[in-house]
């Protein structure tokens, strides 16, 4: 059940995510990942770390709340963080990795009061 604060915190969240991306996000550089020798290896990632999520999920099950929020956390962290790591190694130029890191921050502190 979603309370007051928590909708309201949420609503806060996705304008200051809006500004942000209207202020910094649209100034970056459109060289993509796609381009570069990383996109095969993001793939690969992305489909090992979202399989080793379903897999945990599936049997852990929901019962303990705090157990999936903290699998969460960490499956978001693993995920974001490959990830700007591939920007990181492939698009220095773009300083998009420092962008990703950011949002993950504030998306963990979210998560950590929020539910």
């Amino acid at each position: 059940m979603i309370t007051d604060v928590t909708l309201e915190t949420s609503i806060i969240l996705g304008i200051v995510s809006l500004i942000y991306y209207l202020l910094v996000g649209r100034k970056e550089n459109k060289e993509k990942l796609s381009e570069t020798d990383g996109f095969t290896i993001g793939i690969y990632g992305t489909i090992i770390i979202v399989t080793a999520a379903v897999i945990t999920f599936l049997n852990v099950g929901f019962s303990n709340i705090q157990l999936v929020k903290f699998l969460l956390m960490f499956f978001l962290t693993i995920f974001v963080g490959f990830h700007a790591y591939l920007d990181w190694k492939y698009l220095h130029e773009s300083k998009n990795y420092i962008h990703q890191l950011s949002g993950l921050t504030i998306m963990l502190i979210y998560l950590n009061y929020a539910i």
